[in-house]
């Protein structure tokens, strides 16, 4: 199991951003005078991300934790224009490029475990790699969790209970449909948060045959998106 990561061409003097947002990454280590010289052109990362297999891929499934805001800038991205104005629509285009993704956050409950992916990671006994917020460790501890919560797949009975809580919880994304998203977050926070793009995606590849492809970066200062 392994990660990598990458960041966009992205300029921290011209680019709408969150302070607080970018203080606290900046805390995580993240350089971003270096995004403007030596980031990837997002135009040109969308388009070999739709020739990659990664997307428009229903023999894939992606895994989140907390990732409305981290899908939402990766859909944009490969739309190259604006999002939906309606979360139906935007469902409908998450759908298209992601066929099958789940959010950790959405059915962590079904575990007891409640709290965000630091804290569900020292409950689990699991050891960081690298600093938190930064892309590759996000996407690695992520990962690291799912297959805790499912003890590596190795019986029969957890790749049941695998199959049971896909069944209920794709496309399931935390902070478009759980309603608990929303009533702590108010307008002046939310516009905040539709600020956060850092131009970097977060993730990791694990296929359903047993070879591993992996894509890493990270979104808008939080945790990302991830492939299983």
């Amino acid at each position: 199991m392994s990660t990598w990561q990458f960041n966009f061409d992205w300029d921290i003097e011209t680019e709408r951003k969150a302070e607080v947002s970018i203080n606290k990454l900046k805390e995580c280590g993240l350089d971003f005078n270096s995004f403007k010289h030596h980031g990837i052109n997002p135009l040109y990362f969308a388009e070999k991300v739709m020739a990659s297999g990664l997307v428009l891929n229903d023999r894939l499934t992606w895994i989140c934790f907390h990732g409305n805001q981290d899908f939402g800038f990766f859909i944009k991205l490969m739309m190259n224009e604006n999002l939906p104005s309606t979360r139906q629509n935007f469902e409908k285009y998450l759908q298209y490029y992601i066929p099958n993704v789940l959010d950790i956050k959405s059915f962590m409950h079904s575990f007891n475990l409640y709290g965000g992916l630091e804290k569900i990671a020292k409950q689990l006994h699991i050891v960081r790699m690298g600093s938190q917020h930064q892309a590759g460790s996000d996407s690695l501890v992520t990962l690291q969790v799912l297959f805790r919560l499912f003890n590596n797949f190795e019986s029969d009975t957890d790749r049941k209970n695998y199959l049971e809580v896909f069944d209920q919880y794709n496309q399931d994304l935390y902070g478009f449909s759980n309603d608990q998203a929303f009533h702590t977050t108010y307008p002046s926070e939310q516009s905040n948060l539709q600020m956060r793009d850092i131009r970097s995606i977060q993730g990791v590849g694990y296929s359903n045959g047993g070879s591993d492809m992996h894509s890493s970066g990270h979104l808008g200062g939080h945790s990302g998106v991830h492939g299983l």
